[in-house]
């Protein structure tokens, strides 16, 4: 499963990284105790965190693998019925506490991961929460790619990054309009070194 999953949003899974908590919708800093609205709304609290200095080594346990968790480690604890701890961590002395936690709303679910995200534990999510690919049905896109998904009421506007200093091969299996060529695409495309390609379906 590619990292560059990670940049779309779908509508019955809500990813929340770690900080999530500490800022409102005007970006101010909420006061200690004032996080309550995304508590209820995840189903956890940050009982502690801590940073994890270079020269130490953090990992995080799914079901069936084990990930780094570096940078940044939130220790979470449930607060909500309902809630599902997906990963916990290894190592430190928070070894065995939760990590990633999942909370179902609706027809949906709210998941919070309390580490930084790495391209090993980002995949070890998505796999977690059995998460198909959204682009496997009409385009084939290598790992060093990132690709963003932008939708309006009537189609869908996709934008590729090539931050690597080769050309990166895209395989569209179905045609595809290029707005900055103004061009249709089918077919295997190159995107030139620290390139760009926007495409419209």
């Amino acid at each position: 499963m590619q990292f560059s999953r990670i940049m779309f949003a779908l509508a019955e899974t809500l990813i929340f990284g770690a900080w999530s908590a500490y800022r409102n919708k005007q970006h101010w800093c909420y006061w200690p105790f004032g996080a309550t609205f995304y508590e209820a709304l995840v189903g956890v609290r940050v009982a502690d965190f801590t940073v994890v200095l270079a020269h130490e080594t953090s990992s995080l346990k799914f079901a069936y693998e084990t990930v780094p968790a570096p940078v940044f480690n939130e220790i979470l604890e449930p607060t909500a019925k309902g809630v599902t701890v997906l990963a916990e961590y290894t190592s430190s002395y928070y070894a065995g506490r939760p990590a990633v936690s999942s909370r179902p709303i609706g027809k949906g679910r709210a998941v919070h991961f309390g580490a930084f995200y790495t391209p090993e534990n980002a995949t070890a999510l998505l796999d977690a929460l059995a998460l198909d690919d959204p682009l496997v049905s009409w385009v084939e896109v290598p790992a060093e790619i990132e690709a963003v998904q932008r939708q309006s009421a009537q189609e869908g506007f996709y934008v590729f990054l090539n931050y690597t200093g080769c050309e990166q091969k895209l395989h569209f299996k179905e045609t595809v309009y290029d707005l900055l060529e103004s061009r249709k695409l089918s077919g295997e495309h190159w995107i030139e070194p620290y390139g760009v390609r926007l495409v419209r379906k």
